[in-house]
């Protein structure tokens, strides 16, 4: 498990080195050496260790250093810089593999982390969906992030918070991409009828309340179909797959972290109701005829026409009577 670790000078070259490139610059080694008051052959040598992270730094004598690219990686530096969240994304920790991002967040919330730190990983050995499944994402392509939150909510509220982490992963992608993404109750991002996004909420609460809650995020980005697993592979897509060109994953990791902030504080501040108007809009679950398989394995097919004010979907069986379901799974089958 190798975290990112950022040395201060690097990071203060790199400061200066994005500065110059909004303005369309370079910057000479001799301004760098003076701003941060080492010697030029330190400045090189941090140059250097920027180029071998992926870093694209073009040189050119008597003009100096430019950024020309930033590398196909989640990296910690690159997703905080300028940020500019209240909360979620405060504290951005990126690794190169991992268990799960699940697992590393636990350990870190059970240790006292405040809520809104965002841990990202490129590849997780034993990741995990929703209902026991395993989440399968080959190195480096996708975005796979865990934040912590400690909402100041009942347990039986929580499952507010799924919903409204799918808002904002729905928004998220639509600013970025422009595709049409739609939620399917309660935690899957679809995109057509092909899920593009899953999301993992794990709840720790004690008799007094929540101590805090994990969101899982999954989110296929530079996948290609024939990479999926056979299983999934009717069923999957991705960004690539949907654009036909590469999404730069630290603009989207960026934008998610922004509007996931922007949504928590809306719940916060205003509650439920504002979250839930948003998600009617984006729902791709109301109004349809649906299969749930409810969590004891029995089936039955209805149609979903709300959502109450705690979440819950509701169903209108074909008796005519209702059904309010928190958990379990659903398949939609039509309008």
């Amino acid at each position: 498990m190798d975290r990112e670790r950022h040395i201060k000078p690097t990071t203060l070259i790199l400061d200066s080195l994005h500065k110059e490139r909004e303005r369309g610059g370079f910057v000479s080694g001799e301004e760098l050496a003076d701003r941060l008051g080492m010697s030029r052959a330190a400045v090189w040598q941090r140059i250097s260790e920027l180029r071998g992270m992926g870093y694209v730094i073009e040189a050119q004598p008597h003009h100096g250093y430019r950024l020309a690219n930033v590398p196909d990686r989640m990296l910690g530096y690159e997703i905080e810089r300028s940020l500019g969240t209240g909360i979620i994304g405060r504290n951005v920790i990126c690794y190169d593999a991992v268990s799960s991002t699940n697992d590393i967040a636990a350990e870190m919330a059970e240790k006292g982390e405040p809520e809104g730190c965002a841990v990202f990983a490129e590849c997780q050995r034993k990741g995990r969906g929703r209902m026991g499944r395993s989440w399968i994402a080959p190195t480096g392509k996708n975005i796979l992030m865990t934040f912590i939150l400690r909402p100041r909510m009942r347990a039986v509220n929580a499952p507010q918070v799924t919903l409204m982490s799918a808002v904002a992963c729905a928004e998220a992608i639509r600013v970025v991409t422009g595709l049409p993404a739609l939620i399917k109750w309660p935690n899957d991002i679809l995109i057509g009828d092909r899920k593009v996004c899953g999301i993992l909420v794990e709840l720790f609460s004690e008799l007094d309340g929540i101590r805090y809650i994990l969101v899982g995020v999954g989110l296929n980005v530079n996948v290609r179909r024939e990479e999926f697993p056979g299983e999934i592979v009717e069923t999957a897509t991705s960004l690539l797959d949907e654009l036909g060109q590469k999404v730069s994953r630290i603009a989207l990791a960026r934008e998610l972290l922004q509007k996931l902030d922007e949504n928590y504080s809306i719940l916060r501040e205003s509650g439920f109701s504002s979250i839930m108007d948003k998600w009617k809009e984006m729902s791709a679950t109301l109004g349809r005829s649906i299969r749930v398989t409810w969590p004891d394995g029995k089936k039955e097919i209805g149609s979903a026409y709300a959502l109450d004010a705690d979440g819950a979907l509701l169903l209108r069986r074909e008796t005519g009577f209702t059904a309010r379901i928190t958990s379990g799974d659903i398949q939609i089958l039509g309008t």
